[in-house]
C-alpha cells in the first residue's frame, strides 16, 4: 500500500493516477490532524489506519 503522510497537491494527484478510478482514499487522524492518502484501489480506510497506527479518524475520497 502506497501511503503518503500530509502530501502536497502534486503527490495527491500522483496517488490518484495510480488507481483505476483516478481517486485516492484519505484518513485524518483526529488526535494529530495528520492526513494520510493512498490510491483508492489499494485497500480500505481501516487497513490504511492500521498501517499507520491511527485509531480515531475521519475518512474520505479525493478525486482528480
Amino acid at each position: 500500500m502506497d501511503i503518503a503522510k500530509n502530501p502536497s497537491d502534486q503527490r495527491i494527484s500522483e496517488l490518484c493516477s495510480k488507481s483505476k478510478s483516478n481517486a485516492a482514499k484519505w484518513i485524518k487522524d483526529v488526535e494529530t490532524g495528520d492526513m494520510y492518502f493512498c490510491p483508492e484501489d489499494q485497500g480500505f480506510h481501516a487497513e490504511m489506519a492500521a498501517a499507520v497506527n491511527v485509531v480515531s479518524y475521519t475518512k474520505g475520497i479525493a478525486t482528480l
